[in-house]
């Protein structure tokens, strides 16, 4: 099959094919499940009973989120009983996994926000999981359903991340290095059903992400962990949800509140006033010298960075833990 990796004419976003049989991101999930016939695999699930309860507390959840095979295969038995008995929230055990126990581990904080609403909870799992049943539609030739299914996304950091992310390009065996990947679950599906390809944008964070007004004022800090405020303005839309990009890693917890000093600043943007943020449960070691100078707020939209603001030069509070007296500086 001959496929067309050319890059685009400014070489800042590359579309080309992903290779689904070398790409593995849920490594943990196939090869607890490992079947030949997509069906079997199906029908084990189908069959198969976890208490969702005990297993969130387990380190492959806890510790992995979408890298366990916990996640998975609770995706999978959604998808079945989605197929099955056409389940989508109340009574599908993929909704209520995500709703209950994902919610409080995923630190990506857009899909925080997402699944802490049931209406928008509700259409995320119903988009997914009707990607699944696309992607496992016979009736659809490969390169079909590559034209037919939103492109896997990927960017590339500046810095090497701790723990990136390997997309391989289809027929090149090219290796991307992502920091984000938007399409875990169609990759996932894809696997499954044995598809070969998917359509892939791979784009550099640099081009990824643009500056956007705002400014970074506070740090607060007990020594473990960290909460940024400030704000962040795109004049073009409202901005949804950030977080702290560190390493390749985005972390925090991220609310949003009314800022009125902004709102009368820009008043020619209609939503100027909602852009006051507080990101919490950011680990201290980030804002430690000399690192601060690595360290961005991220506008995020499904997930993937668009914008961002430096950090710079805030105040730092440091909560004494014993005391409960603040110092400063």
């Amino acid at each position: 099959m001959e496929l067309d990796t050319s890059p685009s004419s400014d070489q800042q976003e590359l579309s080309t094919y992903v290779d689904i049989s070398r790409t593995n991101l849920q490594q943990a999930f196939f090869q607890t499940f490992s079947f030949q016939d997509p069906l079997d695999l199906l029908a084990a699930v189908r069959r198969s009973h976890i208490d969702t309860a005990s297993m969130s507390r387990s380190q492959d959840f806890l510790s992995n989120d979408y890298r366990g095979w916990l996640y998975w295969f609770m995706f999978t038995k959604g998808y079945t009983q989605f197929i099955d008995h056409d389940l989508l929230a109340k009574g599908n055990q993929y909704y209520e996994f995500l709703t209950k126990y994902f919610i409080g581990v995923v630190l990506d904080p857009f899909v925080q926000q997402i699944l802490s609403e049931p209406a928008r909870a509700e259409q995320l799992v119903h988009r997914r999981l009707l990607d699944f049943a696309t992607i496992g539609d016979t009736q659809v030739t490969d390169m079909s359903l590559a034209d037919a299914i939103s492109p896997v996304k990927v960017i590339i950091g500046e810095a090497a991340a701790p723990s990136p992310l390997l997309v391989y390009e289809a027929n090149t065996g090219r290796t991307f290095e992502g920091h984000w990947v938007d399409g875990w679950h169609r990759l996932f599906a894809a696997k499954l059903w044995r598809r070969p390809v998917l359509r892939l944008n791979v784009t550099a964070e640099a081009s990824a992400t643009i500056p956007l007004l705002g400014v970074v004022e506070r740090l607060i800090t007990d020594g473990a962990s960290v909460t940024v405020q400030g704000w962040i303005l795109d004049p073009r839309e409202l901005v949804e949800s950030v977080g702290i990009q560190f390493q390749g890693e985005t972390r925090g917890v991220s609310r949003f509140y009314h800022r009125q000093d902004v709102e009368e600043t820009y008043p020619h943007v209609d939503h100027a006033g909602f852009s006051g943020f507080t990101i919490e449960n950011v680990p201290a070691f980030v804002i430690r010298d000399p690192l601060l100078g690595s360290v961005k707020v991220l506008a995020l939209r499904n997930g993937m960075p668009f914008g961002h603001i430096n950090i710079g030069n805030p105040s730092i509070t440091v909560i004494e833990k014993h005391s409960g007296g603040q110092d400063s500086h």
